[in-house]
């Protein structure tokens, strides 16, 4: 997972899930994303919206795998108000997706 500043006031999200995560979401979709700290502290959610949903494959350990290519943009001034609200200084963030019908995946980790 990346999490990459745009010139647009938008912080982008990328990530590789499987394509059963993904199998009801649709470009331009709104989603809520949180940004867990720690186990005790999970950030406000903000709004986001999906900006893109790839399918690739690649070969992994000699198989064929698919997964999907997932970014989602969130607007910077939400990101700002939340880090406003993290209690001490961020070594590493792990970002929980809700989509509309309830869907919650969880992200990688970014250090």
């Amino acid at each position: 997972m990346n999490i990459v500043p745009q010139a647009k006031n938008v912080v982008r999200i990328e990530a590789m899930v499987s394509p059963a995560d993904v199998e009801d979401i649709y470009p331009a979709g709104r989603v809520q994303v949180v940004f867990v700290v720690d186990p005790q502290q999970m950030l406000p959610p903000v709004s986001g919206r999906v900006t893109r949903l790839s399918c690739q494959q690649a070969i992994v350990d000699g198989e064929n795998r698919e997964f999907v290519e997932l970014e989602i943009e969130v607007p910077l001034d939400n990101i700002t108000l939340v880090s406003e609200r993290a209690s001490g200084e961020i070594e590493s963030i792990r970002t929980l997706v809700t989509f509309p019908r309830g869907r919650k995946i969880v992200l990688g980790q970014v250090t």
